[in-house]
């Protein structure tokens, strides 16, 4: 990876340690953060079909449900899923939901 990417803060490195220990046919679902940006060109997707995005719509709040539903329809499968505050917040009552 070209220098003047790896230069752009600490999210690289949080990607790569959830690609360490995410198993290749894990989901990641992005969400709109610093890391979810960062993820779009850097984190390496060994799988088809396990990258998870709302794509360019920017739709805040998605990733939390997204990721719900992912690991409601494959429970064996390991889902990771990376928000901001402000987009968990959209949806964090759907941990009571999950219960």
């Amino acid at each position: 990876m070209a220098v003047q990417i790896r230069d752009v803060g600490p999210e690289l490195e949080f990607l790569d340690v959830i690609r360490a220990v995410l198993p290749p046919d894990g989901l990641f679902v992005e969400e709109v953060c610093q890391a979810g940006f960062a993820a779009e060109y850097a984190f390496p997707v060994q799988a088809p079909r396990t990258f998870l995005t709302c794509g360019h719509q920017g739709t805040l709040g998605f990733g939390y449900p997204t990721a719900l539903g992912a690991q409601a329809a494959d429970p064996a499968r390991a889902v990771v899923s990376i928000a901001g505050d402000g987009g968990f917040t959209f949806a964090c009552q759907e941990i009571a939901t999950a219960v």
